[in-house]
């Protein structure tokens, strides 16, 4: 990753998160809201919440990340929105780039209340084979006469409710448009 911070600095200093990138926490590992506001804090690297305000163009009389915001976000008591957190990450200096795995932290911090079905796990928690995902085919190069499809175990299926859908719905498919 690389770290540029934008805010202001005095003369020789050097920007927060300039340092070793293996230091910070893993957004990937992020579950819950203490873990997000702990791993936060640590990406804050001291900075006060004046300066992470001015980095951002926040004034005194018109702060772009209040204290109170701040406070919150980085203690666990609420789970920020996400522009908060895109304002914070700025502030941290995280190119858009180097955001997206703290802002899908934040998703998943964001929707661990939701109601999900009994058993249902997350995408990148899943395990292909079950979900009816093939191996690839392995051959040695140069080798002829593969199929051109592999057929899956839910294309009969599928092919019967898109043929069934075309029927019902073939005679709006065939006509030209009136004019």
């Amino acid at each position: 990753m690389a770290w540029v911070y934008g805010g202001p600095m005095l003369s020789g200093e050097a920007p927060p998160n300039s340092g070793d990138a293996a230091s910070l926490p893993d957004p990937a590992q992020i579950e819950t809201l203490p873990e997000l506001a702990a791993a936060l804090k640590a990406l804050r690297h001291g900075l006060s919440y004046g300066a992470l305000d001015r980095a951002v163009g926040g004034r005194a009389k018109t702060p772009v990340l209040p204290p109170s915001t701040l406070s919150d976000m980085l203690n666990g008591r609420s789970v920020p929105s996400r522009d908060t957190v895109v304002k914070f990450l700025t502030a941290c200096g995280l190119q858009d780039v180097d955001q997206q795995p703290w802002l899908a932290a934040w998703e998943r911090v964001d929707t661990s209340h939701l109601r999900r079905p009994a058993g249902a796990v997350r995408v990148r928690q899943a395990q292909p084979r079950l979900l009816g995902v093939h191996a690839s085919i392995q051959v040695e190069p140069g080798v002829e006469g593969l199929p051109v499809y592999v057929p899956r175990d839910a294309d009969a299926d599928l092919r019967s409710a898109v043929t069934a859908t075309a029927i019902g719905a073939g005679s709006c498919w065939s006509r030209a448009p009136r004019r």
